[in-house]
């Protein structure tokens, strides 16, 4: 299994968050959290700004993607969770990451 998420500026105060996840074959279950973060300066941590999850039976393949009105001058990132299910006793899970990108 591999998942993969992306961000991109999509407009002056818009980006675009994209994740998929892929396993080797079908499996029974198979779906991708996606977290969208953005950069707080006075505190110096990432806060939570949107997330959602995306989810299919008998599959080996799912996307997802969104395009989210921002605030300008702030870094954002998007960072998601991959999992897929053959069986109740086979789980995989993995874990994508993106760097900020910066929204003047």
């Amino acid at each position: 299994m591999d998942g993969e998420c992306s961000i991109t500026n999509a407009a002056k105060d818009k980006i675009y968050a994209y994740a998929s996840t892929t396993a080797n074959h079908e499996v029974d279950y198979i779906g991708v959290i996606v977290y969208v973060d953005q950069y707080i300066e006075e505190t110096g941590k990432w806060g939570q700004i949107d997330c959602w999850m995306v989810t299919d039976e008998d599959e080996y393949f799912i996307i997802t993607s969104k395009t989210l009105t921002v605030e300008r001058g702030h870094y954002y990132r998007v960072h998601a969770d991959h999992f897929a299910r053959k069986d109740p006793d086979t789980i995989e899970e993995t874990f994508s990451y993106t760097d900020g990108v910066w929204l003047p």
